[in-house]
């Protein structure tokens, strides 16, 4: 007589080939939803754009305001409201701000003269280095180029905008 002892039956295999294909369908369903699920949410991009249409767009910012109509005229920079105390109103982050930092520079084309403004020039002269490196405690860098016109006392003249936006890492 021979010894089964050495034998794999059937239901020996199947049994495997079941915990295979199961073990295997166990790690599908775990890989299809880690891929899915968003682990960080990078909301930067956005946050910058609502900065620069803030600052195109906004009464409180540097878009003159028709007296007749009451009404922001779009690309037209006020150069009355073009000052540190406007941008400080217009792009308020409370005290202390470490979650914005900003140049915008106004450049007349018509005869060459630029004027610097900061919003947190303590937070961008910290920031602007951070702007190198990826990681914990960099920052990233988003910029923006408008042309408008410059609206002084009583002439209108063509200019550029130039916005510098450093946002910190989250």
């Amino acid at each position: 007589m021979e010894s089964k002892s050495g034998e794999i039956t059937f239901n020996q295999i199947s049994r495997m080939i079941r915990y295979i294909l199961t073990l295997f369908i166990a790690l599908s369903i775990v890989l299809l939803i880690r891929n899915t699920l968003i682990v960080n949410i990078n909301i930067q991009e956005i946050q910058s754009q609502v900065i620069f249409n803030n600052i195109f767009y906004s009464k409180k910012c540097f878009s003159y305001q028709d007296p007749e109509l009451n009404r922001i005229v779009p690309g037209t920079i006020d150069l009355n409201k073009f000052t540190e105390d406007t941008i400080n109103n217009c792009l308020y982050f409370g005290e202390p701000n470490n979650m914005a930092a900003a140049l915008v520079t106004l450049v007349s084309i018509k005869d060459g003269t630029e004027t610097d403004l900061y919003y947190n020039k303590e937070g961008y002269e910290i920031l602007e280095p951070r702007t190198s490196f990826d990681g914990t405690g960099a920052a990233k860098s988003f910029s923006h180029t408008k042309y408008v016109f410059i609206k002084s006392e009583d002439s209108i003249s063509p200019g550029v905008l130039y916005i510098k936006l450093i946002l910190p890492e989250q």
